[in-house]
């Protein structure tokens, strides 16, 4: 019975001796074969440095033009204008026939007739002896008016002052009524008279024009 039990455990020890070294190996294998494995795939992992060869690009510098240099602005030319000291006109754009008819004024001073004319289209058929111009303005034809063919007139008074200049004009009489009036308010306006003198005194003056607008002079 003893001898029995004996060999019973002898064989259960060989067993797993056996058991245990089959195991170890099949460990031992195992490992080796994983071992393998990551040193094959370690083979295949290779990096590779390559230098790229990057050409340098140079920023574009943009050459600023200088910039043009600006003509040099001439002196305005210096024009002398001799005025005569009894008479003085202006060319406008379009002719304009004016008759003036002055009555005496001041202490019965009649009106005289032979006086000198502007040259040009302006004429003066009758005038205040003590009524002189030195600078007339010739009104300058409507445009509106001349491209419809308006013909006409315009008659106003003068207010003249100790110096010669107009200081008021009143329109007493337009036809066609309003196209020309503005056009001989403003030409008027600009005229200068000759003073005139009473007893060695500057005294105010006054006169009526008429001013005729025609397109046949022109």
């Amino acid at each position: 019975m003893i001898e029995n039990n004996l060999f019973r455990w002898i064989n259960s020890i060989i067993i797993s001796l056996l058991i245990t070294l089959v195991l170890f190996w099949s460990m031992q294998k195992m490992i080796s074969r994983a071992n393998n494995a990551i040193d094959t795939k370690e083979d295949y992992k290779t990096i590779e440095f390559v230098q790229a060869n990057l050409k340098e690009t140079k920023p574009e510098i943009k050459k600023e033009l200088p910039p043009e240099p600006k003509p040099k602005e001439k002196p305005p030319e210096m024009v002398e204008k001799v005025v005569s000291q009894t008479t003085q006109t202006s060319t406008p754009q379009n002719p304009v026939s004016l008759n003036m008819d002055m009555p005496s004024v001041g202490n019965g001073i009649k009106v005289s007739q032979g006086r000198p004319q502007l040259l040009g289209p302006v004429k003066m058929a009758k005038m205040d002896s003590e009524l002189t111009p030195i600078l007339q303005i010739r009104p300058i034809y409507p445009s509106r008016a001349r491209m419809m063919g308006t013909e006409g007139h315009v008659t106003v008074r003068l207010e003249v002052n100790e110096a010669g200049e107009v200081t008021k004009v009143t329109i007493v009489h337009s036809i066609p009524k309003g196209v020309f009036d503005n056009a001989v308010r403003r030409a008027v306006k600009r005229w200068k008279f000759r003073p005139k003198t009473v007893d060695g005194k500057a005294v105010e003056q006054s006169g009526v024009l008429t001013i005729n607008f025609s397109l046949d002079q022109e």
